[in-house]
């Protein structure tokens, strides 16, 4: 499985019972998991479709807990990488400047609000700088609803730069923080 983020970090203050390393190749069960108890919020992934995704560049991570379980993953890419699909497309036609796309990302509900989100995000912003990106960038749904997530980014800075829609059909917003 491709990824540029393979340093794994240390659960920092605030952060104990977890910690944030590179998605491998035997996280695939539980992320495909994770994929299934978030939806709607998240785009359908199966098998097939998950080994397609990492087999693109891009920063791909997953939370573990002190168990060594998965408890979140992220899948994201930045815009010069392989992965098509409708909503990267339109994120390309909109931003001509380098930006990463974060794809999926799902938390275990009995492991949200603890700051791993924060952290998966800041991690890639650090993968996104060290590509000379300084945008990541997002959709989220906005039929079916999905306030939570819309409240999660607000926090973190993201703004709407439009509205769209989805490969599965879904109304969604495209949002993006710049620093």
């Amino acid at each position: 499985m491709s990824n540029s983020q393979s340093n794994q970090e240390s659960p920092g203050p605030g952060q104990a019972g977890w910690a944030i390393r590179a998605l491998a190749a035997g996280d695939r069960a539980a992320v495909l998991q994770l994929n299934r108890e978030n939806r709607p919020a998240l785009a359908t992934v199966e098998a097939d479709d998950l080994d397609a995704l990492l087999a693109h560049e891009g920063c791909h991570l997953v939370a573990v807990d002190t168990a060594g379980e998965v408890v979140g993953f992220l899948v994201s890419f930045p815009r010069e990488s392989r992965y098509d699909d409708s909503e990267i497309n339109a994120l390309r036609r909109r931003l001509a400047e380098p930006f990463y796309y974060i794809c999926q990302v799902a938390i275990a509900r009995s492991h949200r609000g603890r700051g791993i989100g924060r952290a998966f995000y800041e991690a890639v912003a650090v993968a996104a700088r060290s590509r000379g990106a300084r945008i990541i960038c997002c959709d989220v749904n906005l039929a079916p609803a999905n306030p939570g997530s819309l409240a999660f980014h607000q926090r973190l800075g993201f703004a709407s730069i439009g509205e769209g829609i989805a490969s599965n059909g879904f109304a969604i917003v495209f949002l993006a923080r710049r620093w």
